[in-house]
């Protein structure tokens, strides 16, 4: 089989230094989508190539329960869900590198962060990118705010507030950290920059923690929508490269098929393009449904 590293890299541009933590951040919904764990891919395979690094993740539960009113107990369990499967997805492809280190999370609604939230989601409003504006006046208007400015805490950027951060970390502060995110989380960066351009504190110019992006999750990869397979669901049909070909969602299809590809013995991420385009030849074909098959077993014995 082909190493992670050999399939060509996840990230769209290598980082400027080495990094000494490579994190990713996930939100969370009441159903957990198959193509979520596409998303620990990034980090998985930077942790191959820096491998001095820790490989972190976290999910932000906490505000899934109040912007989405989820469900606390089904956000809980979806939780550790996501944990299982992203260990079983690297067990498959990544089995000696380091485990992920899944982080805490503290509370963002205790008194004096929501303090701090309020106030930056009003800084938002004021000094933001209009597209960030927009982008919340869309949802959920100032809590989308708020979310978005808690980016800035959850990723620990330098900025000054009270208890400044939501993530436990055991060496604090972190160093050379690297967050890995989807296309969907450029807007969360503009509206970090604009916190960081008001709160950044004194000294610390020098320190940022750099976002490297992936292709992966232009769509939320673990935010559900009509077109994903969700793990658990009664009526959930065979994951199979007929399943994924059916899939009329792009950006759904698209992370389906970087997953599937990190689990098959000879093809790259690059040919992505060509799998969606059905243009594989029969031996490529079969690989990519021998995947498909991994893929399934992984899936049926979180449901088991």
């Amino acid at each position: 089989m082909k190493s992670l590293t050999e399939k060509g890299s996840l990230l769209k541009r290598k980082p400027t230094y080495s990094p000494e933590q490579i994190c990713t951040g996930f939100g969370i919904a009441e159903q957990v989508p198959v193509r979520t764990a596409a998303y620990t891919l990034p980090g998985i395979q930077a942790g191959k190539e820096y491998p001095e690094a820790q490989v972190e993740a976290y999910v932000a539960t906490k505000f899934a329960v109040r912007l989405n009113a989820c469900n606390p107990q089904t956000v809980k369990t979806n939780a550790q869900l996501i944990q299982e499967y992203s260990a079983l997805v690297k067990e498959k492809i990544a089995l000696k590198t380091k485990p992920i280190n899944w982080l805490e999370e503290q509370d963002p609604f205790e008194e004096k962060r929501k303090t701090v939230l309020v106030s930056w989601a009003q800084t938002l409003r004021e000094k933001a990118p209009k597209e960030v504006i927009e982008f919340a006046d869309r949802r959920n208007g100032d809590q989308s705010l708020e979310y978005m400015a808690a980016h800035s805490l959850y990723m620990w950027d330098p900025v000054d507030a009270p208890l400044n951060t939501f993530i436990t970390r055991r060496n604090q502060p972190p160093t050379n950290l690297m967050m890995i995110g989807g296309p969907a989380e450029e807007i969360f960066c503009k509206a970090r920059k604009a916190i960081m351009e008001s709160y950044s504190l004194p000294g610390w110019e020098g320190w940022w923690s750099e976002q490297a992006f992936t292709p992966i999750g232009r769509k939320p990869s673990y935010i559900p929508t009509k077109q994903d397979v969700n793990i658990g669901k009664k009526d959930r049909p065979e994951i199979n490269l007929e399943t994924i070909q059916a899939i009329g969602d792009p950006d759904v299809q698209r992370d389906l098929y970087y997953l599937v590809i990190g689990l098959t013995e000879t093809l790259c991420f690059t040919d992505v393009k060509r799998a969606r385009k059905d243009q594989l030849n029969p031996q490529e074909t079969e690989d990519l449904r021998a995947a498909c098959g991994r893929l399934e077993e992984m899936v049926r014995q979180l449901e088991s």
